[in-house]
């Protein structure tokens, strides 16, 4: 084909379409914010009300053999965001198999001390006003949406406001979302938690360019494209091309490339260096201007597709290339998507060096027809770039053409012309807007799956046989020489059915992808669209290791939370909404340690709520066996007689003792707030009496067992329940008959009180347990609106009943020296020993939280089980005179 023919088709009719189109978009998209945009005091303009009745929270709890872990928002000052020192799951946005886009958060409204302090830093260039924010809140791109917007939006001019801004946020304890050219697609910039938007487009200036090493120190804000047009009469070009309007920050912070990555490579390879401003405010400089070195961790890898949610990037150091000498744009057609792809392969294994080679399917071309008026075949085409010198880059031509007319390429044509190959790249750039003039009005969820490049055609051929099966528009642009491509899906986003379609097309490019040991993503990033896809890409191993790292360098979660790491590596989240996600699977450091010396079996104790129990006896036992109830902690929001700290306990306390262990489950907080824990532990104690009744149904308590010698034992929140049964069975536990409880052993239990004790305020911070963390326990456990002064959280709180008029059993409590319930445990202790109750108190010196669950063959474990051991020896006996 004629080049000139085929140019003068390619111009007839053209039309301005592409800026009305783009015009047009935007426009929809403000409209559509307007019908999605929910809740909160600012954000909605109405008044905003937060009480524990509707918390407005995000939690995240983790249990690490025991010792417990939990971080959410509330309106005490405390974080909102991502939790810190916390694995995190549930099936929510993000999680697996989510079909959400709306994404949740927590919000309250920004401390007016923070205002006041953005103000100071940042004067005029900050703004509140309720469009600005509107805006900020809603990607131009992105079919994703929140119901949240940021609260303010600064900015900043300098990395050192950066730095001010990022610790007063830390301070407060405020999410942070960093902002550029807005372009992404995932969700990346979106404020489901409210918070502080950092606009960085004001910080755009090239502070060197240094010729002799062709690398230049920009700063975050300037585009790519404003970069080139600067650095073109130096004969310098920064050769990573996204889409219009990226900017070089936000093109680090998602690890974006472009069609030219197949010869340049990634951001990942085009950063020499970068200053980062850290959640706590400090600027980090990640490596030198040296084209290599092997010092000190790769801090700079690291920070290049984190998406903001390690640190703010405030400077960049740039690779450059030098413009080719010559450069010759072909293209070709294609009968099937197949031929196309498998040219694009073909090419790449001769050897040839292009710097483009590009896909459309004939959807797209129809697409830019439409758009702009062409009058191009409507078939798969492919798209070539040649670089080198004048004889180097037309070899390469005619060897590609070649390779194409061996896979039914016909159409080859080539330009050498400079405006030539303008218009025949501007087809390209433009094939997102395109796609709209086919359905104006609709919105466009973007895939981006990448594969081995020897995988590409059969992903191609899968896909495309299933996009051209669905009722949707569906148009496929690749990146065929490193084996990423696009689908752009349109959908009604009125129409709720279409937008699960897509998603459901979404869903299968994307795991016939990762079948193909390929990327959910190739070049748009995680933000809050991908990450559901991360673990059976990546493997839970590998979330679990980049949420430690997220929890070092960023310890109150401020930075983007609820991005790239995916939330169903969180236990429990609460939403602002009130709905609750708790996963049904958690993952553990430690492992169930059976060494055979008992055995154990589940009975279903509570019929109505699903409540378990789990029996423990000695594999050998020759005479009766008391028996011994064993309740398990976790603030009344997680735990569970399977969890394998809660399960390594009750083994050893079995085989140890020796007793039949029945180690009982309760419902949990927040679903469930007390007493709802304590009615599940007295049907479970209940249950034991039926079976004493029944001469038990049980075989396992049919011999061998004593009625008559019942403790209970109760670790943490446990322990709590094990005070609140002592109370209301009262001595000899009569209404138990002829189950006899003999004694109480509380380890560390779980007591609250608004009053603060020394070693809450002054003592040593736990790494799993705090007073930041029991505080967030209380709230979600207690009666909505009550403080921790409630009788079930203080035994001598004002509303508590008297315990000098109360008749108990005996106790031991213990505590370990170093944990920060300590005093209200010692004290606890002491005062039940002033008004005559018969108490035994231990205390472990140099000992946390979670002392005995934490590792029960332990050394300190076997002291803790000479103890209890000791403790139900002394009170068999019949004599209930021990009673107070």
């Amino acid at each position: 084909m004629a080049l000139s023919s085929f140019l003068s088709r390619l111009r007839s009719s053209s039309k301005p379409i592409y800026s009305n189109l783009k015009n047009s978009f935007f426009h929809k998209q403000n409209t559509l914010l307007s019908r999605t945009l929910i809740v909160g005091s600012e954000n909605s303009k109405k008044p905003f009300q937060s009480s524990w009745s509707n918390p407005l929270l995000l939690m995240a709890l983790a249990a690490s053999a025991g010792s417990l872990a939990v971080q959410f928002p509330n309106n005490d000052g405390s974080s909102f965001c991502d939790a810190p020192n916390i694995n995190q799951i549930g099936n929510s946005i993000g999680g697996k198999g989510s079909t959400e886009y709306l994404v949740k958060g927590s919000y309250r409204k920004v401390p007016q001390d923070l205002i006041d302090q953005l103000k100071d830093i940042c004067q005029d260039n900050m703004t509140m006003d309720y469009d600005d924010r509107y805006i900020h809140g809603k990607p131009q791109n992105s079919f994703h949406k929140a119901v949240n917007i940021p609260d303010v939006v600064v900015f900043p001019r300098s990395q050192e406001e950066v730095s001010k801004i990022v610790k007063s946020c830390n301070k407060h304890k405020v999410p942070i979302v960093p902002y550029g050219g807005a372009t992404s697609i995932e969700g990346h910039t979106l404020s489901p938690n409210g918070g502080v938007c950092i606009d960085m487009t004001q910080m755009k200036n090239i502070k060197s360019l240094n010729l002799e090493d062709m690398d230049v120190v920009v700063e975050p804000g300037i585009g790519w494209m404003e970069l080139n047009e600067y650095l073109e009469p130096y004969g310098l070009f920064f050769p990573l091309d996204p889409g219009p309007g990226a900017t070089i920050g936000g093109m680090c912070a998602t690890r974006c490339s472009g069609s030219l990555a197949v010869r340049y490579g990634t951001m990942r390879d085009n950063v020499i260096n970068l200053k980062v401003v850290l959640a706590n405010g400090d600027i980090v400089k990640t490596g030198s201007r040296a084209r290599k070195s092997a010092a000190g961790y790769d801090l700079t890898r690291l920070m290049i597709g984190s998406e903001g949610t390690l640190g703010v990037i405030t400077e960049v150091t740039l690779r450059l290339q030098k413009i080719p000498q010559y450069s010759v744009v072909a293209m070709c057609n294609f009968p099937t998507i197949k031929d196309a792809a498998d040219v694009a392969i073909a090419t790449m294994m001769s050897g040839i060096q292009v710097s483009r080679v590009e896909l459309m399917d004939e959807v797209q071309v129809r697409a830019i027809n439409i758009a702009n008026g062409k009058n191009l075949p409507e078939v798969p085409t492919l798209m070539f770039e040649f670089i080198g010198t004048e004889a180097y880059a037309r070899e390469q031509t005619l060897i590609v053409q070649k390779i194409a007319s061996e896979h039914h390429g016909s159409d080859f044509v080539f330009a050498e012309d400079s405006e030539a190959k303008k218009e025949l790249w501007k087809i390209r750039k433009e094939a997102l807007w395109a796609c709209f003039a086919m359905e104006p009005n609709f919105e466009a969820m973007i895939t981006d799956v990448c594969v081995p490049l020897s995988s590409l055609a059969d992903l191609i051929s899968i896909s495309k046989q299933e996009l051209d099966s669905s009722s949707l528009v569906c148009t496929v642009i690749a990146h065929a020489g490193d084996g990423n491509f696009h689908t752009v899906i349109l959908f009604d986003p009125d129409q709720e059915e279409q937008r699960k379609e897509a998603e459901r097309l979404n869903h299968f490019m994307v795991h016939t992808a990762l079948a193909m040991e390929g990327t959910c993503t190739g070049e748009h990033g995680v933000g809050t669209g991908k990450m559901k896809y991360l673990e059976k890409e990546l493997g839970i191993e590998n979330l679990r290791a980049m949420k430690r790292i997220k929890d070092a360098l960023d310890p109150n979660g401020i930075m983007n939370p609820g991005k790239l790491i995916p939330p169903h590596v969180c236990i429990i989240q609460v939403y602002s909404d009130g709905s609750i996600f708790r996963s049904e699977v958690t993952n553990f450091p430690t492992k169930v340690q059976d060494d055979g010396s008992a055995i154990w079996k589940d009975c279903l104790f509570d019929k109505k709520h699903n409540l378990f129990l789990r029996l423990y006896k000695p594999r050998a036992a020759a005479a009766k066996l008391p028996i011994l109830y064993f309740f398990h902690g976790g603030g009344f929001c997680l735990g569970s007689r399977t969890w394998p700290n809660c399960h390594n306990s009750c083994l050893r306390l079995s085989s140890a003792l020796p007793a039949v262990v029945i180690s009982a489950d309760y419902r949990l907080a927040p679903e469930h707030r007390l007493p709802a824990a304590m009615d599940d532990a007295m049907a479970a104690v209940k249950w034991l009496q039926t079976q004493a009744l029944l001469n038990s149904s049980d075989p396992w308590l049919s011999d061998g067992v004593d009625f008559d010698r019942v403790f209970i034992v109760g670790d943490s929140s446990g322990g709590n329940l094990a005070h609140h049964l002592a109370v209301k069975l009262g001595p000899g536990s009569p209404e138990l008959s002829p189950v006899r409880v003999r004694g109480y052993v509380l380890m560390a239990p779980f007591f609250g009180g608004t009053e603060r004790t020394k070693s809450e305020v002054e003592g040593p911070p736990e790494p799993y347990l705090n007073l930041e963390i029991l505080d967030r326990f209380w709230r979600l456990s207690i009666p909505a609106g009550d403080t921790a002064d409630h009788p079930l959280a203080n035994p001598f709180g004002p509303y508590s009943p008297k315990l000098e008029s109360i008749m108990l059993d005996p106790m031991l409590v213990m505590a370990g020296e170093c944990e920060v319930m300590k005093d209200r445990i010692e004290d606890y202790a002491k005062r039940l020993e002033e008004i005559g109750k018969k108490i035994k108190y231990v205390e472990y010196q140099g000992k946390q939280h979670g002392f005995f669950t934490n590792d029960p063959f332990s050394e300190l474990a076997n002291k803790v089980l000479e103890e209890i051991k000791h403790f139900m020896s002394e009170n068999s006996s019949k004599n209930d005179a021990n009673n107070m």
